[in-house]
């Protein structure tokens, strides 16, 4: 079974904050909304490029019941959010310091490449412990 890091202040972190007013929703539902997303992107996509999922896909994976476009929005936040778009690619942020334990203890001894490929993504130097 895949498992997702998740830390006790996400509530209130200024990054669910800001997804919250931006959405006119309350902080509770904004965190369930990005639980569902990475929970999603765990398992359908678990080196967290979602780059070839739409908008629609995004808000689907994520229990979004309105307006796509705003939920992407709102998730990328100018570019300080939970999704970054970089060169060609759209990635969830800080993906690996989230889903790391997991893949890491899923990939370590029995696919490293696999390993280097998801952390090479996030950064520069590979760390396999």
């Amino acid at each position: 079974m895949s498992w997702i890091k998740l830390h006790s202040n996400l509530s209130r972190h200024r990054k669910l904050k800001k997804l919250a007013r931006t959405l006119n929703i309350s902080t509770a539902q904004a965190m369930g909304h990005v639980i569902a997303f990475w929970s999603n992107v765990l398992d359908l996509a678990e080196d967290g490029v979602i780059t070839k999922w739409s908008k629609e896909d995004i808000a689907e994976y994520s229990e979004w019941r309105g307006d796509p476009t705003d939920f992407y929005n709102a998730l990328k936040n100018g570019g300080d959010g939970f999704i970054d778009e970089r060169e060609d690619k759209v990635i969830v942020h800080d993906w690996f310091k989230y889903a790391g334990n997991y893949l890491k203890t899923k990939y370590r001894t029995n696919n490293p490449e696999r390993l280097k490929s998801i952390t090479s993504i996030y950064t520069t130097e590979v760390i396999l412990s």
